[in-house]
């Protein structure tokens, strides 16, 4: 929980499901909940444990879009 926190986009390596590897972002709204999530995932011979970091980002940056239309906002802390 700790790494998914820091990451911002948690990732599992054929830990829930044999064979399939997958990564989630959570879908914010303006108060900050979180009604929803966007995932990727695939096999391990396409989606490799090299390729987690590009596609994690890529799954993050979607889903702070899709939180940003719906008002929430990153806080940045100085």
């Amino acid at each position: 929980m700790k790494r998914a926190r820091a990451d911002g986009c948690p990732y599992s390596v054929e830990e829930f499901e044999k064979s399939r590897n997958a990564m989630h972002a959570p879908v914010s709204t303006f108060s900050g909940e979180v009604p929803a999530a966007l995932s990727a995932s695939g096999p391990p011979f396409r989606l490799t444990r090299r390729r987690v970091p590009e596609v994690s980002a890529v799954v993050r940056a979607a889903a702070e879009k899709i939180s940003e239309r719906r008002g929430h906002f990153r806080r940045t802390t100085p």
